[in-house]
């Protein structure tokens, strides 16, 4: 196993952490892990790491090992639409988050924050599932294009 699996493997591991806290841990917010790590610690350390190294995050991100563990099952055939070779999707997406973020106040509901880590982890998977190229990275992650930014 190479140190970026590894990387991975640590941080899917932690997703399936926060994923299982946000539904069965504290219904108060400072006391979940979910809540916890994804509003409060994850975007200190986020910003330290951007500045430390630049965008660790996709080096050690846990949606394309899952994205690779379903291609073990299926092989996409289709391509990424050209109309849709841009910025535009995944700055429609952090755009989304950010007013889900609001509106559905995601920083005190941990069962709201397991649901959002479920839904990357779905559209990641559906999309590179069936679309060639690695488009989730490239074209959809809010995350990384935020990072790259």
């Amino acid at each position: 196993m190479t140190w970026r699996r590894a990387a991975q493997s640590a941080s899917l591991v932690l997703a399936t952490l926060l994923v299982y806290h946000g539904f069965f841990g504290p219904d108060f917010a400072p006391r979940n892990l979910a809540t916890l790590a994804v509003w409060v610690h994850m975007r200190g350390l986020l910003v330290l790491a951007l500045l430390a190294f630049g965008n660790v995050f996709c080096l050690a991100c846990p949606f394309t090992l899952a994205r690779d563990w379903t291609r073990r099952f299926t092989a996409p055939v289709r391509r990424w639409p050209r109309s849709l070779r841009s910025k535009a999707p995944s700055l429609l997406a952090f755009g989304l988050i950010l007013f889900f973020y609001e509106r559905c106040a995601l920083w005190s509901s941990p069962p709201a924050t397991a649901g959002l880590i479920l839904a990357y982890f779905g559209a990641a998977i559906l999309v590179d599932a069936n679309v060639s190229g690695a488009p989730f990275c490239k074209w959809l992650c809010p995350l990384g294009q935020f990072n790259f930014a």
